[in-house]
């Protein structure tokens, strides 16, 4: 069978190429072709004012699952206009093949969120966002259904969202809900629409990097306390927020402490490979962003340089444990999004078939598909 990634790009295509949306005979056809047995999940718009209607069921995994597959999803803004934002800005989504570096796009709606968090169920096809009523200073999670077009509002309240995650079909986001200075992971029930979160009671300990690391089967997680940072000696003498990395269980009861420093900053955390954990850094609060690595075992931290790169804003290792994909700048003032190889110090920047406003946000997705 071929990978089920592939299978639901080809159909989102199919969308992308109707206004209605897809054509439910040809969606069929091709799934019946691809001998996908699965089922579409039910999605109906509701918001605290309506009565409930059917809403995305959480079912108990009844199939076999195959390997993990990777797909690179890059969040992008642009001009509704192509000009300027006086008719608003466009949220594009895309997936990038990780050898062509072809970007096909999956989503595109006017957006006013304060900060688009992103990610895709592909198992079901759903694509979850955050998004915000025009002048609202706050965002909501919705999900749009990759093959049938429609959008559900999922939640009704008042939130920031940095990071939106799909992990064995549970969606986890980083997360502060109203009145919260705080964002912390929390499990999000498709069904109930409900968070689940890691510690409700903790309005200071705030998580700066929220990813999964495969190796641990757990999230890895940046934070620091928002007291310590207030205080006058990291505000006006070190101007370096002390920051500790940790493992953190999925069910979020087991939190392992890895590397804690305020020698410098630490924006961003992934995992690199079995012994390594990259980590973009500033010398003090603001400054030049760069990548340096942390050996987990010895604690030794070592500056890893990119040719032809003087800053590093966001990034993401494959699974291959040697491409890292970065947002990141040269001697230009704009950002760009690069394919850099550790092992040959390869750098090949990656081409949008419309010129981004902004690059915003990368994520490399682990999903499993079903077997035979």
């Amino acid at each position: 069978m071929q990978e089920l990634r592939k299978v639901w790009l080809v159909i989102i295509m199919l969308c992308l190429a109707v206004n209605s949306g897809c054509v439910k005979t040809q969606i069929q056809e091709m799934k019946d072709n691809e001998n996908l047995q699965q089922q579409e999940p039910s999605i109906s718009t509701t918001d605290d004012t309506m009565s409930p209607e059917p809403v995305i069921e959480q079912q108990e995994e009844t199939v076999n699952r195959g390997e993990l597959e990777e797909t690179l999803l890059v969040t992008t803004t642009v001009f509704s206009n192509g000009t300027d934002d006086q008719d608003g800005i466009d949220l594009i989504v895309y997936a990038c093949d990780q050898d062509t570096l072809e970007l096909q796009q999956l989503f595109r709606k006017k957006i006013n969120a304060t900060y688009p968090a992103n990610t895709v169920d592909f198992e079901h096809g759903i694509f979850y966002f955050a998004d915000a009523d025009e002048e609202r200073l706050y965002d909501n999670l919705y999900a749009y259904n990759l093959l049938t077009g429609d959008t559900t509002q999922l939640t009704g309240g008042k939130y920031t969202f940095d990071d939106l995650l799909m992990v064995d079909g549970q969606l986890y986001a980083n997360t502060a809900r109203e009145y919260c200075n705080a964002e912390q992971p929390a499990r999000f029930d498709t069904g109930k629409k409900t968070f689940t979160y890691r510690n409700e009671n903790d309005d200071d300990t705030f998580h700066a990097s929220f990813s999964y690391d495969r190796y641990e089967d757990a999230f890895l997680i940046l934070t620091f306390q928002i007291s310590e940072q207030r205080t006058h000696r990291v505000a006006a003498e070190t101007h370096i927020t002390p920051k500790t990395i940790s493992w953190l269980s999925k069910d979020f009861q087991t939190v392992t402490p890895v590397f804690f420093t305020e020698d410098f900053e630490i924006n961003l955390t992934r995992r690199l490979d079995k012994n390594h954990i990259l980590m973009t850094t500033e010398p003090y609060m603001t400054g030049k962003r760069t990548l340096k690595m942390l050996d987990i075992e010895t604690q030794e931290v070592t500056d890893v340089d990119i040719p032809g790169i003087l800053q590093v804003y966001m990034f993401y290792p494959a699974r291959d444990e040697n491409t890292i994909f970065l947002i990141g700048q040269n001697t230009l003032p704009s950002w760009q999004l690069y394919r850099y190889e550790l092992d040959t110090q390869t750098l090949k920047q990656v081409e949008f078939p419309e010129t981004p406003r902004q690059i915003v946000d990368l994520q490399l997705t682990y999903q499993t598909s079903s077997s035979d």
